[in-house]
């Protein structure tokens, strides 16, 4: 998937199935958030999508809604491999390395991820995560609260080392919130997008991000 880059759809909650033709019309990926739907939903959007899918089922530290324990998380993953292309599991959980041996087994691309809802770490910090998540997945994904521009420059900074790599690159929050726009141009191969639901705070719509995207492009 090198230098594929791909604009993904989050889709949220039971009634996701009623923003599936506008997500495939602007995203190439949709983003099942398996956190907020139960697995009919799952297997009805995988029915009925086009697009590539990929699972996410986030704990709230990390952004997300799942609360429970890590063994349930773990086998209900698994137990929904077969409807997913690929599947985000953070870095830092316990359950990390039997995701990725499973992902592995039945030939689903693994996205190893790291959020961090409160600030953005050192330039020093987010190389070493990059390294990490690209060591251990097939795709890498940072996603980070930017408190001042600084904090963008500083992810932008390293994107731009890791610009031939599988490697997504995210500054949440109203102040990263272009770093969704840009981050491709300088080596982003994932940008998020939400349809009528936002799955992590500054995501824009598919269809303003795709044309934004474009337009830049085109410059």
């Amino acid at each position: 998937m090198k230098n594929e880059f791909g604009i993904v759809a989050s889709l949220l909650g039971d009634d996701a199935t009623g923003d599936l033709e506008e997500a495939e019309r602007y995203a190439d990926i949709l983003e099942l958030r398996i956190d907020t739907m139960g697995d009919e939903t799952v297997e009805e959007i995988h029915r009925r999508a086009e697009r590539p899918l990929i699972l996410t089922y986030r704990r709230r530290a990390e952004g997300g809604f799942y609360e429970g324990d890590e063994g349930i998380r773990k086998e209900r993953i698994i137990s929904l491999l077969s409807f997913a292309d690929f599947v985000d599991i953070e870095i830092n959980s316990e359950i990390r390395d039997e995701i990725i041996d499973a992902c592995r087994k039945e030939k689903v691309k693994c996205i190893v991820s790291f959020h961090d809802m409160e600030k953005t770490p050192s330039k020093e910090e987010l190389e070493r995560i990059a390294e990490e998540s690209l060591n251990l997945g097939d795709l890498g994904k940072i996603a980070v609260r930017a408190n001042s521009y600084r904090d963008v420059l500083i992810l932008l900074d390293v994107l731009l080392e890791f610009r031939d790599s599988p490697l997504c690159m995210i500054s949440m929050g109203e102040i990263g919130k272009h770093s969704r726009v840009i981050a491709p141009l300088y080596g982003s191969i994932l940008t998020y997008g939400c349809v009528s639901r936002s799955a992590a705070p500054g995501q824009i719509h598919v269809r303003e991000l795709r044309e934004m995207i474009e337009r830049l492009r085109d410059q």
